[in-house]
């Protein structure tokens, strides 16, 4: 703990200094959403769920079918599939509750136009359809788009969703140049990634629909941008993101489509999701990528965790019309980096201690239900007076973490929240938390149900921690 003393200690003063020419706040806060480390797929006991969803011609679910009617090869080895369930989007399946859903919807403003046709308009029109159903709870939704504009981050607010919606507008330019094309679809796939990026904290089932009209990324050998479509690829897989595809174009008797529409075809493929094309219907291909109407649910036991890629197969037993889709692979973690890179906050998450050596108390209340799901608020207190505090000109600085997650009865982890307080404190400011206490409260939702929160307080001087666990009941009434 002495190096970790030091350090820690060190980085505040440091992070400090450099701003010191400067103004600096006495109190800033940086929070963003908790999730543990993970592997791709879960591998708890070495066992490897994977989802697959089966469609025919038209781009339609198949429901009705059983393991038997699947082969599973791990890095090539056939696997005994020991688990399998069918999963319905009107509940009507004897699996457990499916996770919460988190879904993306990329609307590519750059690239919806096509040889003098606005896509926009068409695309907006089908978005409001497909809203006007509204969410099914627990399930979140938000928008990103490619200029950056018009974005919402996730929410089960069907009329906040829809509002948002009226803001997106087309964000095409005339191209003088190759360079620029190429400029246009780098960026494009660049801002892709970063919406898959933020996804990937989500802790549920990761979709991401992308809206585009296509672009090319073949234009000359100088400037072929193929290598960033894998970028792309490979990092929704690292990140268990399916990314269905969706042609703004709609039915087109354009024989050169299929040029334009190869980037979305190669993503959603890539990544086991479906590129929906040569339809008009696009209200119901945006339904049919967020909630398909049926999905599978399967688990193989490949034996012990290697650390490193495994690719997936899954095939029909026999030959049929229809198409399966699938994670192209997943990350089997090696235990010993896994247990080696979790970091004290992390393993306080799960751990049933209760942890003292920093004085602080946790308060926990639950909301009223709002669109299926209830709000807990989960208020902390620090008790400063027995903290180590850092001075730099005429500061008294250090940084406290406050971490709240929400475990179901089973103890597995639903949801959190991680908030960073940066402290710059005046003498007087730091006589004031002294009698009051320092404050932070977390928002957090979940359906009804039996819950346990846990809140962790670290400091960063010595790396001493705080730990409790509060029990709440969620009610629907």
């Amino acid at each position: 703990m002495a190096s970790w003393s030091r350090t820690a200690g060190f980085l505040i003063i440091y992070s400090f200094l450099l701003r010191a020419q400067t103004p600096v706040q006495e109190v800033v806060i940086r929070t963003h959403a908790y999730t543990p480390p993970s592997t791709i797929l879960r591998a708890e006991s070495n066992l490897v769920e994977a989802g697959l969803t089966v469609r025919d011609a038209r781009g339609r679910g198949v429901g009705g079918l059983h393991a038997s009617d699947f082969e599973v090869f791990d890095n090539g080895v056939p696997q005994q599939i020991t688990a399998f369930s069918e999963v319905r989007a009107d509940g009507k399946t004897a699996a457990p509750a499916p996770e919460p859903k988190f879904v993306t919807f990329f609307f590519d403003d750059l690239h919806m136009g096509n040889m003098g046709k606005f896509d926009m308009p068409f695309v907006k029109q089908a978005a409001r359809a497909f809203i006007a159903k509204g969410l099914k709870p627990p399930d979140r939704m938000s928008i990103a788009t490619t200029s950056g504009a018009g974005g919402i981050d996730f929410t089960t607010d069907a009329k906040l969703f829809a509002e948002k919606l009226e803001h997106l507008n087309l964000h095409t330019h005339v191209i003088h140049s190759l360079e620029e094309y190429q400029a246009d679809s780098v960026n494009t796939l660049a801002e892709l990634g970063a919406a898959a990026k933020r996804l990937s904290e989500a802790p549920g089932t990761r979709i991401l629909v992308l809206m585009s009209s296509g672009f090319i990324i073949h234009v000359g050998a100088e400037h072929d941008v193929e290598s960033e479509v894998q970028k792309v690829v490979d990092a929704a897989v690292r990140w268990n993101v399916v990314i269905h595809a969706i042609d703004a174009k709609g039915l087109t008797p354009n024989p050169n489509t299929w040029r334009s529409n190869r980037p979305l075809k190669e993503i959603a493929q890539g990544t086991g999701g479906h590129l929906f094309e040569n339809t008009n219907d696009l209200a119901g291909s945006m339904e049919q990528a967020a909630n398909p109407e049926v999905s599978y649910l399967l688990a193989f036991n490949p034996g012990s965790r290697d650390g490193k890629f495994h690719t997936l197969k899954i095939r029909f037993q026999s030959q049929r019309g229809d198409s399966i889709q699938f994670r192209p692979g997943y990350f089997s973690s090696d235990p010993r980096k896994e247990l080696s890179a979790r970091s004290p906050l992390d393993e306080a998450v799960f751990s049933k201690k209760t942890l003292r050596d920093i004085t602080a108390t946790v308060a926990v209340s639950a909301g009223q239900p709002q669109d299926g799901v209830i709000p807990i608020s989960i208020g902390i207190t620090v008790d400063v007076n027995r903290l180590q505090f850092a001075a730099a000109n005429g500061r008294h600085m250090q940084q406290i973490v406050f971490l709240t997650a929400l475990l179901d009865a089973n103890g597995s982890f639903v949801t959190g929240k991680e908030s960073i307080m940066d402290l710059a404190l005046t003498d007087e400011k730091l006589a004031s938390l002294g009698k009051d206490g320092l404050k932070a409260v977390a928002k957090l939702e979940a359906p009804a149900g039996i819950y346990q929160v846990r809140a962790i307080v670290r400091e960063g001087m010595k790396g001493s921690l705080a730990a409790s666990t509060t029990p709440v009941e969620l009610s629907a009434k």
